[in-house]
């Protein structure tokens, strides 16, 4: 017990229940690994549009995914489930497909 939520460990996943067992209280605590080909990227700044908060357009015409580790070729960012909607979105929308989302968990790409 932790404070007054249990944490139980099914497979690779973490869940938390708040202060019973009921399926609707639990969250997962899943990760996932963005991975943006900047190199094959073409600027069309899809992405920025779509999640301006993660996708910021620099001079030269590419996005930098903020907080991502890498370089101007290829960079990295571990994200929650949380945030996992709207990198899904940004990815989704990219025209050249530069944009890969990965459950950590499982190594299954999303997209």
């Amino acid at each position: 017990m932790l404070g007054k939520h249990n944490i139980y460990f099914l497979g690779t996943e973490t869940y938390i229940a708040a202060n019973r067992f009921d399926k609707q209280s639990w969250f997962s605590m899943a990760k996932y690994r963005v991975v943006f080909d900047r190199g094959a990227c073409i600027g069309a700044a899809a992405c920025a549009a779509t999640f301006p908060e993660a996708w910021v357009m620099k001079d030269d015409g590419k996005p930098d995914l903020t907080g991502a580790t890498g370089n101007s070729e290829k960079q990295e960012l571990i994200i929650e489930e949380s945030e996992l909607e709207k990198h899904l979105e940004a990815a989704k929308v990219c025209p050249v497909l530069v944009i890969h989302v990965y459950n950590l968990d499982t190594g299954e790409q999303l997209i």
